[in-house]
């Protein structure tokens, strides 16, 4: 009894799931790989910086601010020494 050949073994001339592996294919197989790569990576450092982001301060803490305008200076037995007033000039 004669088998018939499938479409894929006639393209493959009658081998059995072996390829050669050209040099585009291997381009292709590489650059697929590379963007894969620079997706995950892409992707851990968006994440990383979003973390970053959320982190941040409110700004709008900046309008209620008040700078320092004296500084006390105390000893060691926490006796208030003396009072240093900050200047204008700042």
């Amino acid at each position: 009894m004669a088998r018939l050949r499938t479409k894929g073994n006639k393209r493959s001339g009658g081998k059995s799931g072996k390829r050669k592996l050209t040099l585009w294919g291997l381009l292709r197989k590489g650059f697929f790989f590379l963007c894969v790569l620079l997706t995950l990576a892409m992707g851990y450092l968006g994440a990383s910086l979003w973390g970053q982001i959320r982190l941040l301060p409110d700004v709008s803490i900046l309008e209620k601010y008040e700078p320092i305008e004296a500084i006390q200076i105390f000893d060691r037995s926490d006796k208030l020494v003396c009072t240093v007033e900050g200047d204008e000039d700042r």
